[in-house]
């Protein structure tokens, strides 16, 4: 996978784990809400796979839960894949843990961007400070050059 393309899960992944949560609380599996994405050109690389997903249950005749499954096999994005697995795995086993496991996913994603964003801005604090330093300094330093003067006298020729 290209770093364009990871960038890109990576960018969307939290943000379609918060459509999830919203779209399977009003009755929606995996595969209807990415479905609904498709054309909406929000998440655009989740809407390339729901597109694949799309492809598969409706020309090749196999279940959503199956396409899912073979999405998973096949993905490149490994937090993606992982996620994947692990819905199938629990949606499979009827367990009540769905919702949770798809708010705790969500969460640790969204922890994950404002981690990234936090180094991101102590980057560019650090940045300015510097800046704010040297547009500081730079007068001082040039009015300090400006009276100081060699007494012609006091230089010594070798």
């Amino acid at each position: 996978m290209s770093s364009d393309m990871a960038s890109s899960y990576d960018d969307e992944f939290a943000y379609f784990l918060a459509y999830l949560q919203i779209s399977t609380a009003a009755g929606l599996g995996l595969y209807l809400s990415m479905a609904k994405l498709l054309g909406k050109n929000i998440l655009h690389s989740i809407e390339r796979d729901a597109n694949t997903l799309k492809k598969w249950v409706s020309l090749d005749g196999h279940s959503e839960s199956i396409a899912i499954n073979s999405l998973a096999l096949n993905h490149s994005h490994k937090t993606f894949q992982s996620f994947l697995f692990s819905y199938y795995a629990i949606s499979k086993s009827n367990t009540p843990g769905l919702d949770g496991f798809v708010s705790k996913t969500a969460d640790v994603e969204f922890e994950k961007i404002i981690t990234q964003d936090e180094k991101s801005i102590g980057k560019v604090t650090s940045v300015f400070m510097y800046g704010a330093m040297a547009m500081i300094m730079a007068p001082i330093m040039m009015l300090t050059m400006m009276f100081m003067q060699t007494d012609p006298h006091s230089i010594q020729y070798i």
